[in-house]
C-alpha cells in the first residue's frame, strides 16, 4: 500500500488544528457540501469528491455504540470463541450514550482498511518519491479482510464511501494528540491524503 502527498508547513498547520473544535461523535446530520464537515472533524474535500458527497446522507437516528471500535480495543479467546471489547466510551447521562450510527463502522474500518493498528506499532515507512513526494508505505496486503468488510456494509445497506470519508476525518482528527511523534504525524496525514484520493478516484 502506498500513499503520497506534497506537505507544507504541516506541523504549524496541525498546531492551529488543535485549537479548533472537533467533536468526533456526530450529529446524523447530511455531509455539508463546502468542507465536507461530516460531525467527526471538518476536511476540505477536492471539487469532484465534494460534488459526490453533496446528495449524500443516512437515516438521523442515533444508536448506543462503543466509541473506539478499533482492533487493540477487540480482545479474541480462541478456545472459547468469545469477543470482548474494552475501553468503552463512558456516559455521565444517559443521552450522551447515543451517537451517529456510522461512528463506530468508520473507527472499524480505521483498522481494516485504514490499518491504524499498524502505525500504533510502527509498522510503517515514510520516504520520498521520484515525484518529490512523501510516501506512506505498510508492507501489507489487505484485500481479503476488505472483501469481508465491503459484504458486511452492503448487507447491512452501509455506504462504504461515507465510511472511508469519516475514516479520513478520524485520522486528521487524531493529528493535535500525537504531535510528540512527528513521523506517526506525517502517517495519518499521508494516509489520510490517500484515502480521499481512492473516493476522489471513485476507488
Amino acid at each position: 500500500m502506498k500513499a503520497a502527498v506534497s506537505v507544507n508547513n504541516i506541523f504549524g498547520d496541525i498546531q492551529d488544528f488543535k485549537f479548533r473544535e472537533v467533536s468526533p461523535y456526530g450529529d446524523g446530520g447530511p455531509i455539508d457540501g463546502t468542507h465536507g464537515k461530516t460531525g467527526m472533524g471538518t476536511i476540505v474535500l477536492p471539487e469532484a469528491t465534494r460534488s459526490q458527497f453533496l446528495t449524500k446522507s443516512f437515516t438521523n437516528v442515533l444508536t448506543i455504540g462503543h466509541g473506539d471500535l478499533c482492533f487493540s480495543n477487540i480482545l479474541y479467546n480462541y478456545d472459547l470463541s468469545i469477543i470482548k471489547l474494552i475501553d468503552v466510551k463512558g456516559a455521565m447521562e444517559e443521552k450522551e450514550l447515543y451517537m451517529n450510527p456510522y461512528y463506530d463502522i468508520a473507527k472499524l474500518s480505521h483498522s481494516i482498511l485504514g490499518l491504524y493498528d499498524f502505525f500504533n506499532s510502527d509498522l510503517y515507512e515514510i520516504g520520498v518519491g521520484e515525484d518529490l513526494k512523501l510516501e506512506l508505505r505498510i508492507d501489507h496486503n489487505r484485500t481479503p479482510y476488505e472483501g469481508i468488510f465491503r459484504k458486511y456494509l452492503d448487507k447491512n445497506g452501509l455506504d462504504l464511501s461515507l465510511v472511508r470519508l469519516y475514516e479520513a476525518s478520524l485520522f486528521l482528527s487524531m493529528l493535535p494528540y500525537h504531535t510528540d511523534r512527528e513521523k506517526k504525524v506525517l502517517g495519518f496525514v499521508l494516509n489520510a491524503a490517500g484515502i480521499l484520493d481512492e473516493l476522489d478516484k471513485g476507488i
